[in-house]
């Protein structure tokens, strides 16, 4: 300890300066150890980020950098325990939500056994609570994109996009718009009607077609795309996509 001389400026100063710089309050006060003054700055751990000069900067190994744009906003997600899809929507309320499709999603869900048969008879309040697609007063983005008619409206790019290619050439392409579930189930329909072509052989006098690729495994290729789709980077590839060639059969990605 070599002590600090001239302690009162910094005292008065030092508070006022990290509030301006970092927005956060310290503590600063004096204190002598074998005569000698010095200065103690307590910082309280804080559960959300710190920015300096409304700029947020990560460290990462021996460089510094500061976040911007989509690696900003999943930091900001991340430190606050959120997902994407978790964080809540102002401008919609049950009444946005389609019966239809909430009343699908029950049939299957109690089909699957996932549910009891007891949530027929439920207010959509319940089921809304019971998914945790509320975030206080608001409904979540999970819950546009799974049962409102048009989540596009609010959410921007929430479609499909499918695409035939030759080689690098783009024969074919359809947007898909709606709710997810009518997403998978619009998608896994051009995909077997319009996308891909059968293997066609004959069991007596009936026609039978063979895919190249089994619908269990083009369902999961589909599901995959809507549910993985990295919705913190604006316009990066829409909401998914599913691409087919004619050169190696169907590809989906």
């Amino acid at each position: 300890m070599v002590g600090v001389k001239g302690t009162l400026r910094p005292l008065e100063e030092i508070p006022g300066k990290v509030q301006s710089l970092l927005s956060i309050v310290v503590d600063v006060s004096l204190t002598s150890e074998s005569g000698r003054e010095y200065l103690e700055i307590t910082v309280e751990p804080h559960p959300n980020p710190i920015s300096y000069k409304d700029q947020f900067h990560y460290r990462t190994g021996s460089t510094k950098q500061v976040l911007r744009g989509a690696a900003l906003s999943r930091f900001l997600l991340a430190k606050y325990g959120k997902t994407w899809d978790e964080m809540p929507l102002p401008r919609v309320g049950l009444r946005d939500l389609d019966d239809r499709v909430v009343d699908a999603f029950r049939r299957r869900a109690v089909g699957s056994g996932r549910l009891p048969a007891e949530v027929h008879g439920e207010p959509i309040e319940n089921l809304v609570e019971n998914l945790s697609l509320r975030d206080g007063e608001h409904l979540t983005r999970a819950a546009a994109l799974l049962f409102r008619p048009s989540p596009g409206r609010l959410v921007p790019d929430a479609y499909l996009k499918i695409g035939y290619f030759r080689g690098s050439e783009l024969l074919l392409q359809d947007g898909i718009e709606g709710d997810l579930f009518a997403q998978v189930n619009r998608a896994m329909d051009l995909l077997y009607t319009k996308y891909t072509r059968g293997l066609v052989s004959y069991d007596g006098v009936y026609r039978v077609e063979t895919f190249p690729v089994p619908r269990e495994a083009m369902r999961e290729a589909v599901i995959n795309a809507v549910i993985h789709r990295d919705c913190v980077t604006p316009r990066r590839s829409r909401f998914g996509s599913v691409t087919t060639g004619s050169r190696s059969g169907t590809r989906p990605t």
